[in-house]
């Protein structure tokens, strides 16, 4: 299963990510789910306990936002393995985002066409080295 947490504030554009994941075939993944958060700081607080393999992250958050859970999640839980997909209203950021190594930054309003392309990527760079073994133990993926 490949996990996905979108992290907007906007619930709307949340439940569109999820149902663009939902709807489509991403080829090398059983499936896909997807968790909806409308604050950093409520992601924050899933992430001590939960991992995800993709992070759609809204920039500008009212609390915590996108970039600072990025880095939290690159400096404090020192994974480099999770994507994260960045989307905002406004592309002055883009030059803000590289030390967090995202996947992609996406300017709003989304196209489902280019969501779809680079979930597919995240999929493909998760499992090109071959399909790993995962289990569950409690609500920490292993």
């Amino acid at each position: 299963m490949f996990r996905v947490a979108v992290c907007d504030d906007d619930v709307w554009i949340c439940r569109e990510i999820r149902r663009i994941l939902e709807e489509n075939h991403f080829d090398m993944c059983a499936g896909i789910t997807a968790d909806c958060y409308t604050s950093g700081e409520e992601l924050l607080t899933d992430l001590k306990t939960r991992r995800f393999e993709l992070l759609i992250l809204d920039i500008e958050l009212p609390d915590i936002d996108g970039i600072a859970v990025a880095q939290y999640v690159r400096e404090n839980l020192h994974d480099d393995q999770t994507q994260i997909l960045y989307i905002s209203g406004k592309s002055q950021y883009c030059m803000d985002l590289f030390e967090s190594m995202p996947l992609q930054f996406l300017v709003k309003p989304l196209e489902e066409k280019e969501v779809v392309r680079l979930v597919q990527k995240a999929v493909y760079l998760k499992y090109k080295k071959g399909y790993m073994f995962q289990f569950q133990k409690g609500n920490m993926m292993c």
